[in-house]
């Protein structure tokens, strides 16, 4: 749905629902995933504003992986291309777009 929401037709609230809403009686923690002890239904995970690892229990451990934008080794892509991965992606773009453009009928004035 990035693309209907670069274009504006639809809304970014439309797209995004909160995972605490969607799952009330869970807690969700973000962090790099150190290890897991299956006897005592545990995990560790490192979260970005302490050092230090910290221990998680858990009923079910869902973990979700990330990734990087892989491209392929062609050359220059990763610093002309413009990413759209993500909803700050989506709300970039089209300010950018209206940026360029600008800028654009600007320099047509000037010649």
């Amino acid at each position: 749905m990035l693309p209907e929401v670069i274009s504006g037709a639809i809304g970014l609230a439309n797209v995004v629902s909160p995972i605490r809403r969607l799952c009330p009686r869970t807690n969700s923690s973000c962090g790099k995933w150190k290890t897991s002890i299956s006897k005592t239904r545990s995990s560790l995970i490192s979260p970005g504003f302490r050092p230090r690892p910290l221990k998680l229990s858990y009923d079910y451990l869902v973990i979700a992986l990330g990734s990087i934008t892989n491209y392929h080794g062609m050359p220059g892509i990763s610093e002309n291309a413009v990413p759209f991965r993500t909803l700050a992606d989506a709300l970039a773009l089209p300010n950018h777009l209206i940026h360029v453009l600008e800028e654009a009928d600007v320099f047509a004035d000037k010649l």
